[in-house]
C-alpha cells in the first residue's frame, strides 16, 4: 500500500498528493492507541456500521481491528520514508537513465524505485521495530499478545516481575532477528557503498589488459598510457572508445574518462557520462543498457 502512495507524493499528483498528504498527516499526528479505540469501540456507535457487511466478519472482531489500524499507522509512515527515498534518488541515475530513452514508467519501475528500495532499508528495518513494539496497543482490545500474557501471569499467579521480564525477552530475541535480518538485507543490496581498496572489475573487463594482481593507481596509469594507442589504431571503434570510458568509470577516475570521451568522441559525451554515473551508482545492469545503446546508436 505504501508504495504507490509514496509515487504519488513523490510525483505531486495535483489532486491525489493532497489526499495522500491528509491520510499519512492524521495518521502519523495521532497515537496509534487513539487510532485502535477508535476503531473498535467508535465503529460500532454508527448504525450504518453495524448495517454493513462489513461488521459482523470484520469490524466486529478485535483482530481485525487491530490489524487495520496497525496497517494504516505504518503506511502512513512507510509512506513518507519511501517518498522520501524516492526524492532523493541522485539525478544522475535518472539522468542514465533517460540518456538510455526509457520511459517515464520503466524509469520509475528499473531505476528509481529499486534504487530508493535499497536507500531505505535502514529506516525501514526501524520502522518494523517500532510497529512490533506498538503491538502491546492490541492487549488493550481484548487480544493476548506478548505484553498481554505477561500482564495476565502477573495477575493469575500473583507474579511481581517475571512475566514482564519474560515479555522483554522475547521482545529482545524478535528484535534481535529482526536487525540480523535487515542487517543481512543491507550487505547484500548497499554493498556498492562500502569503500574497497582494492575494487575489481566484475562484468566488464579491462580492454587494455591490465594485470588483475595491479592496484588501481597502476590499472589507471596503465591504461591511460595504453589508450592512445588502442584509440589511434586504425579500424577503433566506437566500442573500443565505449570500452576504455567504462573501464575508467569503474576505476572512479572520472576525469580520465572525460577527457577520453571528449578527445575522441566529442558527440559521446552523454553516454560516457551516463556510464560514469551508473558505475557510481553500483548498477552494473545499467552500465550494460548505456553501452548497447550507445554501440548501437
Amino acid at each position: 500500500m505504501a508504495v504507490p502512495l509514496a509515487v504519488v507524493r513523490a510525483s505531486r499528483h495535483r489532486v491525489l498528493n493532497p489526499v495522500v498528504w491528509v491520510y499519512t498527516y492524521i495518521f502519523r499526528g495521532t497515537p496509534l492507541l487513539v487510532q485502535t479505540y477508535l476503531l473498535y469501540y467508535g465503529a460500532g456507535q454508527f448504525e450504518f456500521v453495524r448495517n454493513s457487511w462489513l461488521w459482523d466478519p470484520v469490524l466486529s472482531q478485535a483482530w481485525w481491528c487491530a490489524l487495520i489500524a496497525f496497517t494504516l499507522n505504518t503506511g502512513a509512515y512507510t509512506t513518507e520514508l519511501l517518498r522520501g527515498a524516492i526524492a532523493d534518488t541522485p539525478k544522475g541515475e535518472v539522468e542514465a537513465a533517460i540518456a538510455t530513452g526509457m520511459s517515464k514508467r520503466a524509469r520509475l519501475s528499473r531505476i528509481v524505485l529499486p534504487s530508493a528500495f535499497r536507500r531505505a532499508i535502514p529506516a525501514y528495518s526501524n520502522e518494523v521495530i517500532f510497529m512490533l513494539h506498538g503491538s502491546v496497543v492490541a492487549s488493550t482490545i481484548t487480544l493476548q499478545d506478548i505484553l498481554g500474557v505477561g500482564r495476565w501471569l502477573n495477575g493469575r499467579y500473583y507474579l511481581a516481575y517475571e512475566g514482564l521480564i519474560t515479555a522483554a525477552v522475547l521482545y529482545f530475541i524478535i528484535v534481535f532477528a529482526i536487525t540480523r535480518v535487515f542487517r543481512w538485507l543491507e550487505r547484500r543490496y548497499l554493498r556498492h557503498l562500502n569503500r574497497r581498496r582494492e575494487p575489481i572489475a566484475r562484468n566488464i573487463a579491462p580492454p587494455m589488459g591490465v594485470g588483475e594482481g595491479a592496484t588501481v593507481a597502476e590499472q589507471t596509469r596503465d591504461c591511460l598510457s595504453r589508450v592512445d594507442a588502442l584509440l589511434t589504431e586504425a579500424g577503433s571503434s566506437r566500442r573500443d572508445i565505449l570500452a576504455a570510458t567504462v573501464w575508467l568509470a569503474h576505476m572512479a577516475d572520472y576525469d580520465a574518462m572525460n577527457a577520453v570521451w571528449d578527445n575522441w568522441m566529442p558527440e559521446g559525451c552523454a553516454p560516457a557520462r551516463a556510464c560514469g554515473e551508473a558505475r557510481l551508482a553500483g548498477s552494473d545492469l545499467l552500465v550494460e543498457v548505456v553501452v548497447t545503446a550507445a554501440v548501437s546508436a
